[in-house]
Formats: C-alpha cells, sequence, structure tokens
C-alpha cells in the first residue's frame, strides 16, 4: 500500500481532510496529523521519521500557509528539502500541490533547482477532478477512484447541509414607513453541484412574526432556490459568488390575502401577480457563507404598480454531508 506524509497549515484542514477522504478510498495510506503523535515521543524526531519512510511527501501550498509566520508545516518543509537531495532526481518524491491562487516557495533544494522547478498539481487551473487524478496516478494509484465528486468549495464536499442562518433585513414599501434590523431565520436548506457545473442552494425561512410567515407562506417567499454560475464558492471578498432566484406568481380576483397597507386579511378584488428578482453576493468563511442581498417584488394590479424592496446582509453555516476525515485538523 502507498504511503504518503501530507504537510498543511490548520487553515486548510478541511479542504485536506476532503483530499485525504479520496486518498483512503482509492488505499492510500497517509500520516496524519501531529497529534497522532504518542505522549511523550519527541514530534520532531517522529516527523523526521515519518516523512523519510513515506513513499511520497505531498505539500498543500496555499495562501494561508504563505501568510504563517509560525506553522508545523514550515518544520516539515524544510526535513523534506533535506530528505529530498539524498534522492534521485529522477524519481517523484516530493508533490506539491497548490490549493489556491498561491506562490510556492522558492526553496533551493540543491543542483541549481528551486521546488518551483518541480512541477506542481494547480488545483485552480487543472480542476479539482483533474488534479486529483494527477495526484492518485503520482501515488501510484492506476484506476483512481474519483466517485466523490469536485467539492463545491474549500473544505467543502459536492453537497452540503445548511445549518443556521439569518437575514438581517431592511424593507420599503410604499408609502409605508421604511423597516430596519428586521431579522429573518433560516432554518432548512442544502446545497449542491448540479450536472451543468453550477451551483444550487435551497432554503427554508422563518419571518419575525407568524402574520408575516403567513404572507410570505401565501406570496411563496418562505422557500426558494438560488442558483449560481461559478463552478466553485470562493474565499476571495474580491470576488464573492453571485446567486440569483426569480419567481413569478399569480393571483385571481377572490384570492384571501394580507393587505399590507391597510393591516388586515382582504379578499382580492381584482386579479393581481407578483415578480420577485433576489440576487445575493457572497463568500465562504470561517464562519460559513455571508454577504449582502437585494430583491424587489413588484405586485401588479390594475390600479397600477406597487414595488417592495429589501435588502440586508447574511449568514449561514454550512455542513458538509460527506465529512472531512476527522483527524486532520488540531494544527499550529
Amino acid at each position: 500500500m502507498t504511503h504518503a506524509f501530507i504537510s498543511y497549515v490548520r487553515e486548510d484542514a478541511k479542504v485536506v481532510g476532503y483530499i485525504c477522504e479520496i486518498l483512503r478510498k482509492n488505499n492510500v495510506k497517509y500520516w496524519q496529523d501531529i497529534d497522532d503523535i504518542d505522549p511523550g515521543k519527541r514530534w520532531k524526531g517522529t516527523i523526521r521519521q515519518a516523512i523519510e519512510k513515506g513513499a511520497f511527501y505531498v505539500a498543500c501550498f496555499s495562501t494561508a500557509w504563505q501568510a504563517r509566520e509560525v506553522t508545523y508545516a514550515n518544520e516539515e518543509l524544510t526535513i523534506a528539502i533535506d530528505q529530498l537531495r539524498l534522492r534521485p532526481t529522477d524519481r517523484a518524491w516530493f508533490i506539491p500541490i497548490k490549493l489556491d491562487q498561491c506562490e510556492i516557495p522558492d526553496r533551493d533544494i540543491g543542483g541549481g533547482e528551486t521546488l518551483r522547478s518541480i512541477q506542481a498539481i494547480d488545483l485552480p487551473k487543472e480542476g479539482w477532478r483533474r488534479g486529483l487524478e494527477k495526484l492518485l496516478r503520482a501515488l501510484g494509484v492506476e484506476n483512481p477512484d474519483l466517485e466523490l465528486g469536485e467539492p463545491l468549495g474549500s473544505g467543502l464536499p459536492p453537497n452540503g447541509k445548511l445549518g443556521y442562518g439569518r437575514m438581517v433585513v431592511e424593507r420599503t414599501i410604499p408609502p409605508l414607513p421604511r423597516i430596519v434590523g428586521q431579522i429573518f431565520s433560516i432554518t432548512n436548506g442544502w446545497v449542491a453541484r448540479t450536472e451543468e457545473n453550477h451551483i444550487l442552494a435551497y432554503m427554508e425561512t422563518q419571518a419575525p412574526t407568524a402574520q408575516l410567515q403567513a404572507v410570505n407562506e401565501q406570496l411563496g417567499l418562505h422557500v426558494f432556490y438560488a442558483i449560481s454560475a461559478d463552478g466553485f464558492i470562493s474565499t476571495d471578498p474580491a470576488n464573492p459568488n453571485e446567486f440569483f432566484f426569480k419567481t413569478h406568481h399569480e393571483f385571481p380576483k377572490g384570492t384571501r390575502m394580507w393587505d399590507i397597507v391597510g393591516e388586515q386579511w382582504m379578499d382580492l378584488q381584482f386579479d393581481m401577480t407578483s415578480d420577485l428578482e433576489f440576487v445575493a453576493h457572497g463568500i465562504l468563511g470561517p464562519k460559513g457563507f455571508a454577504g449582502i442581498f437585494q430583491s424587489e417584488s413588484v405586485f401588479t394590479m390594475p390600479m397600477g404598480k406597487l414595488p417592495v424592496k429589501m435588502f440586508g446582509t447574511f449568514d449561514i453555516s454550512v455542513d458538509p454531508t460527506h465529512n472531512p476525515d476527522p483527524k486532520v485538523g488540531n494544527r499550529s
């Protein structure tokens, strides 16, 4: 069985956990974490031994690694470079992976070469499926099994469950006063990759009052599907994902409706339609997916149109349904 030493920083624990899950599924044994060192043993010596005995050393470089001044990963890298200098140059042992748009350290490895002289697996450029297939083949796996699919984002599987979240809303409905700070809870949902390589999110919401919840349910605004044409959930504030949602509803004369101006139930005296467009921009952070949104509902009646505008912020926790390897995580 192939054995590999995986080096990373704790900020990348989730995405490395996903990679390790792929390795395990393909019968690749890997050295898991410094936390697996038995109490009383000298960790530096144990790491050196694990690196030297490993058939491969896999360095998971990232912008998070670049930003760290002190980390176990730098010590591991120093040991690996010492070992690399002793090994034949015509046999792959040191395998660099770029988890994001990072720079590989320009460390000297002897013979006038640096780490950048070694061909890296560039996951943002190659794509996850192609990149992980290259990794598995480099590790000696003849027929890679990649049925887990391409992850949604850093540390996320191809699908996940949306945990608790909220939307803090500011709303305008002429001629009513503006409403500020209204909180809608996100109570249930999921996110998944589509066959078209888009990201689809489903959410169920709970309004702050029973009355408003009843109105939203009648208008079909308590649940919605939002789609993003992006193929990967972003962690870059300069390049957030955009999710879009659009609905159309028709309400015939006689429908029991809530009069948002008169604040009472009434029977419609005319046919009415509602059209909603919702756009959200957000990124994946340590606590989940968060960002800003805006929406406009237009109610069309014989006497004219009534626009209802909402905008605000949101944050949603994302729980992977494919749990990353629990042994990958606690690093410095």
